[in-house]
């Protein structure tokens, strides 16, 4: 026999013993199962809160409240190439600068009224209301190069 070994049976192998009894280890991976779930969810939960959302409504919004907040910069990043080649960016501020002005301050509220899909097109409808001033605001988007964009807009008093 080599050295080290020896032909009597080892006794560590022969009784069965346990360190954690079975139904403390289902407790453990019960728990881990549960942390697991729990991670899970506030990803999912931090993605949708910081990640933009890119559909047509989400993106219509973002444009208007960029507008309301007097960030043109933002805005016109939303805009087509066909919109951007009509209106320059400085035209576009003075835009921006002329409906803010409109309802001084913060507005009141923000609201998106309704959307509307055509074939190959988006619009949303929103409400602002600040200042003593009403406004409906339409947005017209389309999907261009794998991104809603924004083509078009209606500024108008509401009724």
């Amino acid at each position: 026999m080599p050295p080290g070994y020896s032909s009597a049976p080892n006794q560590s192998f022969v009784s069965a013993t346990f360190d954690n009894p079975p139904l403390l280890n289902r407790k453990l991976w019960l728990k881990r199962i549960i942390l697991i779930v729990i991670v899970i969810i506030v990803i999912i939960v931090g993605l949708k809160i910081f990640l933009p959302d890119n559909s047509p409504n989400g993106i219509a919004s973002r444009f208007v409240n960029d507008i309301v907040a007097d960030k043109a910069a933002q805005a016109y990043s939303l805009t087509t190439p066909g919109f951007k080649a009509e209106t320059s960016a400085s035209d576009w501020t003075a835009i921006v600068k002329n409906l803010s002005s409109a309802y001084t301050g913060k507005p009141k509220s923000v609201s998106p009224v309704g959307s509307y899909k055509t074939t190959d097109a988006e619009q949303a409808v929103f409400e602002i209301s600040g200042n003593g001033n009403e406004f409906k605001l339409t947005v017209k988007m389309e999907y261009y190069t794998g991104h809603w964009r924004v083509y078009n807009f209606i500024a108008s008093l509401a009724s």
